[in-house]
């Protein structure tokens, strides 16, 4: 079991990468494949996880996990 201190910081890290993963606009279509939100939402459990057990999870190919990550990298 975590403290609180420590589960407090981890909720503070993950929502600056948060904000850092959201551009201003969606690099992404928005009448094609999966809303931004979730697209988000599947990166934050790869990266709390792997992008295998995301991609399983979501079932999403491992492959669209690392390219959505470059994606929003490079935004």
């Amino acid at each position: 079991m975590i403290s609180l201190e420590t589960e407090r910081q981890i909720r503070r890290e993950w929502a600056l990468r948060a904000e850092r993963m959201q551009p201003a606009a969606s690099p992404f279509h928005p009448d094609y494949g999966l809303p931004q939100d979730l697209r988000l939402t599947i990166l934050r459990t790869a990266e709390q996880t792997d992008p295998a057990t995301a991609a399983k999870t979501h079932n999403v190919g491992v492959s669209t996990i690392y390219r959505w990550r470059a994606i929003m990298r490079d935004a």
